[in-house]
């Protein structure tokens, strides 16, 4: 029985209101969102960071002539944009049109720009529109 005694005189019984205290901390950590309490991030919306067109440079050698543009639009980590459309302007319409799916048509001799905008970022085309002589008859 000395032995006993011994024990409890080294060893004190815990107090039960420490308990919790002490489990505390490691019911902390177990606490959260799902998963371990780690918040996922979600990732930056997609956004438009660059408006690529099929051609730099038109040449159209007759008025009425046409060629089809199309614009390849990325987001900020470089993935095409497929539900995302560009708006089409002509910085010269009297010179060339631009419809609302790329279509270009030369309605007179010069030079105009194409632009295709999507958001803040944008490409451009240049066209050249010349009326060339095919035949002359006297």
């Amino acid at each position: 029985m000395t032995r006993h005694r011994a024990f409890r005189t080294r060893f004190a019984p815990v107090p039960l209101f420490v308990l919790p205290l002490l489990l505390l901390p490691l019911l902390a950590t177990g606490c959260g969102s799902e998963g371990g309490g780690n918040t996922p991030t979600q990732p930056d919306p997609s956004r438009p960071t660059s408006v690529s067109l099929s051609s730099a440079a038109i040449a159209l050698e007759a008025i009425g002539a046409t060629h089809q543009l199309s614009a390849t639009i990325r987001d900020q980590n470089g993935q095409t944009m497929s539900g995302t459309s560009a708006q089409w302007s002509s910085s010269n319409p009297s010179v060339a049109t631009v419809s609302s799916n790329g279509s270009v048509k030369a309605e007179g001799m010069g030079t105009a720009t194409i632009s295709a905008v999507a958001g803040t970022v944008s490409g451009t085309a240049s066209v050249t529109v010349t009326q060339v002589v095919s035949s002359v008859a006297i």
